[in-house]
């Protein structure tokens, strides 16, 4: 098993010669998710990814999505404000479907909404029952046709006509063939795990970070003052307080902690020769946090494991392989670092986070991410105390 930076980069540096992800349920993949990036390796995998990273996160497309994420974010948190927030996770999920419908599906009018939003909680629901005898249960059997559902949806907004200013839009306007555009449902499937469960998680993380640091709420206010328009937030350059902030929520708080691999051919790792076949598993998770520790940590919360030193810089974000590395990246990182962003600058201008730190002391549970034990609460407060 890999764990330290070294041994998962040179793992993963080898990844589209000497690797295939190990899937341990790959007719259940199927099931749920069809031929999509979950289900295809070697050049099928490529190829998907080029397009998904094409349609997600070049740059002028992620300034197509920057003002409705912004637009979004501001009514989330004009709701938290008023009411406070009783369950953190619960709420970023709210908010991340949200940006589901809207921003990557673009499912617009209330009543369709609401059929995307019971069908996207009963799909991915229905995603953690495994075994054979998944059909026995009533949870995993919703979650298809709910899969049913959001393929309908999809196929119904691409025959309309899709929004250029949508991740599915996009997808459609530079897939390269009938074939791919007839995909294109199965791979929204697979974006929405990652759309709305793992942003909504690097969401809490973010707002716990930033509700312990106020040094860094001090800086990023600073930025913001100079943002004009949502767009902005885009550029690490302008806003280089607030994307340490979100870095450092990322390779603290990694969603994945283990991922297995089986060499499609033989590959020489840490000094041993593996053969054609043998199982590898590494964990980014563990290796992105050498020489990290976040500051509650040390207030009774869960502990990185004892070989790593305690240290309160992680180092670069790009040394950081909280969300993969090489052909396994996450495609979509830049699209949740944007929704991070909007979120804090949807904060910070008039209010300050102050999350129960008490609620941190439980520790944290691991699957299916990494989100703390129990529920946090988060009240927003004026930050009339801490100057503007």
């Amino acid at each position: 098993m890999a764990t330290s930076r070294a041994a998962v980069r040179e793992m993963l540096r080898d990844e589209r010669r000497a690797l295939w992800v190990y899937d341990q349920n790959p007719r259940q993949h199927r099931e749920l998710f069809g031929d999509s990036i979950f289900s295809v390796n070697g050049g099928g995998h490529a190829r998907t990814r080029d397009l998904l990273a094409t349609s997600l996160v070049a740059r002028n497309q992620l300034r197509r999505y920057a003002p409705k994420v912004a637009a979004i974010c501001a009514h989330h948190v004009e709701a938290w404000r008023g009411r406070g927030v009783d369950d953190l996770m619960s709420a970023t999920r709210e908010l991340t479907t949200q940006i589901c419908a809207e921003v990557v599906v673009g499912v617009a009018e209330s009543s369709e909404r609401e059929e995307f939003h019971q069908a996207i909680d009963a799909f991915l629901a229905a995603v953690p029952v495994k075994g054979r005898t998944r059909w026995l249960s009533a949870r995993y059997r919703r979650g298809l046709r709910a899969a049913r559902t959001v393929r309908r949806l999809c196929a119904r907004r691409m025959e309309s006509g899709c929004s250029p200013d949508t991740v599915l839009g996009q997808l459609v306007r530079h897939a390269p063939d009938e074939r791919t555009r007839r995909s294109l449902p199965h791979e929204i499937l697979a974006l929405l795990v990652a759309a709305r469960e793992t942003t909504a998680a690097l969401l809490l993380w973010a707002v716990v970070e930033l509700s312990l640091d106020a040094e860094g709420r001090q800086a990023i206010r600073a930025e913001l003052a100079d943002v004009a328009e949502s767009v902005t937030l885009l550029d690490r350059r302008t806003c280089s307080a607030l994307y340490a902030l979100i870095d450092r929520a990322a390779h603290l708080h990694s969603p994945n902690m283990l991922a297995l691999r089986r060499l499609a051919s033989p590959l020489a790792l840490g000094g041993r020769q593996l053969g054609e076949g043998a199982l590898v598993a590494y964990s980014p998770s563990l290796g992105s946090l050498n020489g990290a520790q976040s500051r509650h940590h040390t207030a009774g919360g869960s502990s990185p494991p004892s070989d790593c030193p305690a240290s309160s810089d992680p180092g670069p974000a790009a040394d950081s392989l909280a969300f993969g590395y090489g052909v396994r990246a996450c495609p979509g990182k830049r699209l949740g670092e944007l929704i991070a962003a909007a979120l804090i600058a949807a904060v910070l201008p008039e209010l300050t986070p102050r999350v129960e730190v008490e609620d941190l002391a439980f520790g944290v549970s691991f699957l299916p991410l990494r989100v703390p034990v129990r529920p946090v609460r988060l009240r927003l407060e004026g930050n009339r105390d801490e100057g503007r």
